[in-house]
């Protein structure tokens, strides 16, 4: 199919090439008018010609052949696309939670060190307050994250 189209464009460049030749030669200035009113018509039927034949005749069962290979083609880069979108969503969750955790992590030795450094060092008694008073405390507030929603994208007019 590209051969038959890389050859009518072959065609109409040696065509145009013959055409402004025939044009710069002309015999009277009078001519010029006329011979590209003719040239500008046999030019149109070159490219008409290609083109309803692959529309009318001969190529028409190619051009649909192609076009369904080329619908294929684009579902298939698509439900690749989707793959490794997936997959990359699937490993920015990941690494997000990671590194979630381990933010909390380090927070809750902050708190941990922070309270192991207020401590006195003097007797039982104030450990024991201490040791309660931990006991009161809440632990630190939980991050909640929220799902991520799945993006799918849809091919022209198709139901899946």
């Amino acid at each position: 199919m590209q051969s038959e189209f890389f050859k009518a464009i072959c065609q109409m460049g040696i065509f145009m090439i013959c055409a402004q030749s025939i044009v710069h030669f002309r015999p009277n200035a009078s001519y010029e008018k006329y011979l590209k009113l003719l040239v500008g018509v046999l030019l149109l039927i070159q490219i008409f010609l290609p083109v309803s034949r692959l529309l009318f005749g001969d190529g028409s069962e190619a051009f649909l052949m192609s076009v369904q290979e080329f619908e294929t083609d684009l579902q298939k880069s698509m439900d690749e696309a989707l793959d490794q979108a997936d997959q990359s969503q699937r490993l920015l969750e990941q690494m997000t939670l990671e590194e979630v955790r381990k933010s909390i992590e380090e927070q809750q030795a902050n708190d941990q060190a922070g309270e192991m450094q207020k401590e006195p060092e003097g007797g039982q008694e104030h450990s024991r307050e201490s040791a309660e008073s931990t006991e009161a405390v809440e632990p630190p507030a939980s991050i909640y994250v929220e799902p991520v929603e799945e993006i799918r994208i849809q091919s022209g007019g198709e139901d899946e």
